[in-house]
């Protein structure tokens, strides 16, 4: 009778075991020994008498102290217990299925003593979470914003609040996005919060941090990072209530852009994936079009663009802008007493705006009620031109002559394929101007197509004046409202000539100037392999300030001549000064590419060159 039941022992013991380790984060106190004693009842087995089963329970609970979880799942669990003790609890899917049978809430109304919400002073369903006050970063109190459309204070400025979640996975993607990001980071006016996720294996926080602290725009005294331990399960929807905690405002004039570091997963990993396009489309949409955004906010909580009509199990049907970049207007958000719910998974955070309003309640710039987005067919196909029409729309202002001097590198190729994608308009001109190797110039110009493209051969040529002859020919030939120049061996960043065009507009219309009269803009540049930006302070000095920056008024009388030297552009900027009024813009209009292709074409090929540049 012993052996039979050291047997069953032996075999409860293990089923103990097991689920011991399965029931563990639901009953810890639970040990080893109690399970056995708790399954041996169950089963009806009987104890011999003098079997001292208390004992072996004694024993075995001991024994159980060394099965418990390994060092490094402690360490995970004090972390998520650390996180969680900062976060109120998310919704579950559950509840969120529940609460999309419900009928939705009205919007709380204001309460007459303390100014704020009366749902908040009221128990209700939420009691037990704490207060939205109690998450830290909270901004300003104001009355809740009142139902129909909510305009602006005109007395004050509108501030415009980041938050970004910049993901350091193995690679490149997070500091190609943060650079991205980087050129438009002078539109935020308000707090710029940067979500750092630690996890093992993952970029040093630190070089994150010292990548984004080292643009000119990052102002310690409203920009932060903090670094938050990687939630596996819910990843970006773990630290997302959290991060709104730090934009908590009912202040009309504030708005806040949600973003992240897209494709970081699945970049390079999935050969279909539409990463570049995909981001770059979130970006540049929501970064160029902010007039036509802060319209939209006035009768909208929160807008987008890809917008689906459905997809998760929310309270109001599922809707959400696909790749989770967003704006939201802070008055709309946080007059609702439970904008911290967030639905438990994954997605969460691009589930959350369904899970609070309506569909009509948000405003989507393009790519309505979008086609599947996770293959490169549908972007080339559908998703792109959308976003090029929607663009195109915005491109409104002056128009550009662009000189480039050359004296026929391959690297010119690839020069002037970026100009469409940074916003050439069909009615601005382009003027290459060669002071060597006519014929291959020639060739380039005419198979990149472009709208009134004219190639200008120099005589007596090659000069050796660091493009001083080729830029004096090319600004006297010019005949749009602007000049803008560019090197032969760099490009113009994506959309950079239209933010240039919006922002001239823009400044024209609150001076009062004619286009012939001035003023010149100098707007910025940023080096593709260090990410580093200038100018760094409005202040004209060599290596502050560079040619590819400029944008000239193309004015009856002569313009400043480049001279035959080195750092002619400080001297002709110097020049430009004493002529007429200098706008120091903060927008990015070019990009320094590494100094890969400098040599002269020996026996150049049209084909070799446009493949060199990435080009069919």
């Amino acid at each position: 009778m012993l052996e039979t039941l050291q047997k069953k022992l032996i075999r409860h013991a293990v089923e103990a075991a097991l689920q011991f380790m399965r029931d563990w984060e639901a009953d810890p106190s639970t040990g080893l020994g109690t399970r056995v004693r708790q399954l041996l009842d169950a089963s009806g087995i009987e104890r011999p008498q003098n079997c001292q089963c208390d004992l072996w329970e004694a024993r075995l609970n001991a024994a159980g102290d060394t099965l418990r979880e390994p060092p490094q799942w402690a360490a995970k669990r004090a972390a998520d217990a650390q996180r969680r003790a900062l976060l109120p609890p998310p919704i579950s899917l559950a509840e969120a299925q529940a609460r999309a049978q419900s009928p939705p809430q009205p919007p709380p109304q204001p309460c007459g003593t303390c100014g704020g919400n009366a749902a908040s002073t009221a128990p209700a369903a939420t009691a037990g979470l704490p207060h939205p006050s109690t998450l830290a970063g909270r901004i300003t109190g104001h009355t809740p914003a009142p139902p129909g459309p909510l305009p602006y204070d005109p007395t004050r400025p509108i501030v415009r609040h980041l938050l970004y979640y910049c993901a350091g996975l193995p690679g490149d993607v997070w500091r190609r996005r943060a650079r991205e990001m980087a050129r438009h980071l002078h539109a935020f006016n308000g707090r710029v919060i940067i979500a750092i996720p630690t996890e093992h294996g993952w970029t040093d926080p630190a070089e994150i941090e010292g990548e984004w602290q080292s643009y000119p725009d990052w102002d310690s005294r409203r920009c932060r990072t903090w670094r938050v331990p990687h939630d596996r399960r819910l990843q970006e929807a773990a630290v997302f209530a959290h991060l709104l905690g730090h934009v908590e405002t009912l202040d009309p004039n504030h708005l806040t852009l949600y973003a992240h570091s897209k494709g970081a997963s699945k970049c390079g990993r999935e050969a279909d994936y539409p990463c570049d396009e995909w981001a770059n489309a979130l970006t540049s949409t929501l970064t160029c079009a902010l007039p036509e955004i802060e319209h939209a906010l006035i009768d909208h909580a929160a807008c987008g663009c890809l917008r689906s009509a459905n997809g998760f199990p929310t309270r109001y049907g599922g809707w959400h802008f696909s790749g989770s970049f967003f704006w939201l207007r802070n008055a709309r958000i946080f007059e609702k007493p439970d904008w911290w719910r967030v639905p438990d998974f994954h997605a969460g955070n691009e589930a959350w705006l369904s899970d609070h309003f309506a569909r009509n309640q948000s405003a989507c710039l393009w790519g309505d009620n979008r086609p599947w987005p996770y293959h490169q067919a549908t972007w080339r196909d559908t998703l792109t031109p959308q976003h090029e029409a929607f663009m195109a729309t915005l491109n409104v202002g002056p128009t550009f002559s662009i000189v480039i001097p050359t004296r026929g590198r391959p690297s010119l190729a690839r020069t002037l394929a970026a100009l469409r994608p940074a916003g050439l308009r069909e009615t601005d001109e382009v003027l290459v101007v060669s002071d060597d190797h006519h014929d291959y110039v020639r060739g380039l110009v005419e198979a990149a197509g472009l709208p009134h493209a004219r190639h200008i051969p120099l005589a007596d040529g090659p000069h050796g004046d660091w493009g001083a002859a080729a830029r004096n020919t090319g600004q006297t030939a010019a005949t749009r409202d602007y000049i803008l120049y560019q090197d032969d061996d760099d490009t113009h960043a994506p959309w950079g000539i239209l933010q240039a065009r919006r922002a001239i507009a823009r400044e024209l219309s609150v001076v009062g100037s004619q286009l012939s009269e001035g003023p010149a803009f100098f707007f910025r540049m940023q080096y593709q392999a260090t990410g580093k930006i200038l100018w760094a302070q409005p202040e004209n000095r060599i290596g502050n300030v560079s040619t590819q920056m400029f944008a000239v008024p193309n004015p009856k009388s002569p313009l400043p001549t480049w001279q035959p030297h080195y750092a002619a552009d400080a001297e002709f900027a110097r020049d430009l000064e004493s002529r007429m009024p200098i706008v120091w813009r903060p927008e990015v209009l070019s990009l320094i590419t590494p100094a890969d292709d400098h040599r002269r074409p020996t026996v150049p090929t049209i084909a070799a060159s446009r493949a060199a540049a990435g080009l069919k």
